[in-house]
């Protein structure tokens, strides 16, 4: 699930580990809004789960949706990196170069050279950490590293930390570190917007950005200075794909809408696409519907218009992005570019994918606690459209991420029905819904004056 080995090469000789995983990790919105209309987790585990679930589950939600459709045979090559892809101009191929794991880099044959009519790049956009510059960072006498790096939580015992960053890994480290690793005091430190959740641990707090560093003294632009043992940058990622040619890479920042023509085709060479490589607030069902896509794409049965014609509509799209005011449009937004390739691909029914009402419950959780919102539960949009499992022990005290606890510390009674504690809440949510209300992070607003409590 995650190699804890997070050197530049790792034990097998593999460069760049690209996976940004640690131990106890839990899923950080409803499972719900990321599930998949043809594969619900009720008929994976054959009973209602938590709608926060840790690593593990999620993991063999996905395998047994892969299993069911007999998606990993041997046409699938693993354990395998792709050293470089180039386009030949004169066949109108693509000449891929790979190594497996064990392979020494000299031991190059025929074997691992391919060539293919197109290429999909779903590597994710997650393995190169975004280093910021800290002034007087070369006098810091404590330790800097990138969330990337981390793995397990033992690092933070009682020590003073200052975490940079104001989103979600910012938020899931602070309170990772006090939960789980027993740290002193930890500072969240953003750029622009205060993470302005209520339930913070007593141990935690904001400022400023840094201003500049001396010794193990941290001075913030607010104008006030602490001393610190470790600095951890929970500062992002760069899109970066350096074993495609120059020509084929996707250049891009973190965005909604990246210059990929339906989210997905590369313009200046349509048979190279990219998966999954927007700012995301859908996952598993948008990948599935660009898989799709692509699908059709390589079948012929969608065709797509000439480069002047993508260029203009990329454009058009990243300006309605930049007009975008709050997370309700942005969620909006992102659901109707998903919805025009899912209906160009024949993707069945991709309506029943609008998770607007799963986000603003969501959200309005998160506002309330952000240490209790995964002890809610949510109900699912497919299927039966089952409730989730009620956690039995709330999130703060889990210490143990398997499946098995999971599974052993939550309760259900009519999964049909909301549970007891949300019932009104969720009544309230429904109304709200309908009438076009929305209170969501980043600009937050309820739209003509209409509140939870009004309703």
């Amino acid at each position: 699930m995650f190699n804890p080995n997070t050197d530049e090469t790792n034990d097998d000789g593999l460069q760049n580990v690209a996976n940004s995983q640690y131990s106890m990790l839990f899923s950080n919105a409803p499972k719900e809004a990321h599930e998949f209309p043809d594969y619900t987790y009720n008929e994976h585990f054959q009973r209602p789960i938590p709608s926060y679930p840790p690593r593990e589950p999620i993991l063999n939600y996905l395998l047994g949706r892969t299993n069911k459709y007999k998606a990993l045979d041997n046409r699938v090559r693993f354990q395998t990196y792709v050293e470089s892809c180039t386009f030949d101009e004169q066949t109108s191929t693509f000449k891929v170069k790979t190594k497996s794991v064990g392979e020494k880099a000299q031991s190059a044959t025929e074997q691992n050279r391919f060539e293919f009519d197109y290429v999909v790049c779903a590597s994710g956009h997650f393995s190169t950490p975004n280093w910021i510059k800290i002034n007087g960072h070369e006098t810091f006498t404590g330790k800097i590293m990138h969330c990337h790096n981390l793995r397990t939580w033992e690092f933070a015992r009682d020590k003073r930390l200052c975490v940079v960053g104001g989103s979600y890994s910012a938020e899931d480290v602070a309170l990772q570190t006090i939960k789980n690793g027993g740290a002193k005091s930890v500072t969240i430190c953003y750029r622009s917007t205060k993470m302005e959740f209520k339930g913070w641990p007593d141990k935690v707090n904001f400022a400023r950005e840094i201003d500049y560093v001396e010794g193990n003294t941290i001075h913030f632009k607010s104008g006030h200075s602490g001393l610190y043992d470790m600095i951890v940058l929970c500062t992002g990622y760069k899109h970066t794909f350096d074993f495609m040619d120059d020509a084929l890479q996707l250049k891009t920042e973190n965005a909604l809408y990246v210059p990929l023509y339906d989210g997905v085709v590369l313009p200046k060479n349509p048979r190279v696409t990219y998966l999954g490589m927007q700012n995301q607030l859908y996952s598993f069902p948008m990948f599935d519907i660009q898989a799709r896509y692509v699908l059709k794409l390589m079948m012929e049965e969608i065709t797509v218009p000439s480069f002047t014609m993508m260029e203009k509509d990329i454009n058009e799209k990243m300006a309605e992005e930049k007009q975008l005011k709050d997370a309700g449009e942005m969620i909006m937004f992102q659901f109707r570019m998903m919805m025009n390739a899912g209906q160009k691909a024949g993707y069945p029914n991709p309506e029943s994918m609008d998770a607007l009402k799963l986000f603003v419950e969501w959200v309005g959780h998160k506002e309330g606690s952000i240490t209790t919102f995964r002890d809610q539960s949510h109900r699912s949009m497919h299927g039966k459209k089952l409730w989730g499992a009620k956690p039995t022990v709330s999130w703060m005290q889990v210490l143990d991420d398997s499946e098995k606890n999971m599974l052993s510390n939550s309760s259900f009674t009519d999964p049909t029905q909301p549970p007891p504690d949300r019932a009104v809440e969720a009544l309230q949510e429904e109304v709200m819904v309908e009438m076009g209300c929305c209170s969501l992070w980043g600009g937050a607003r309820v739209e003509d004056g209409v509140t939870p409590k009004d309703v």
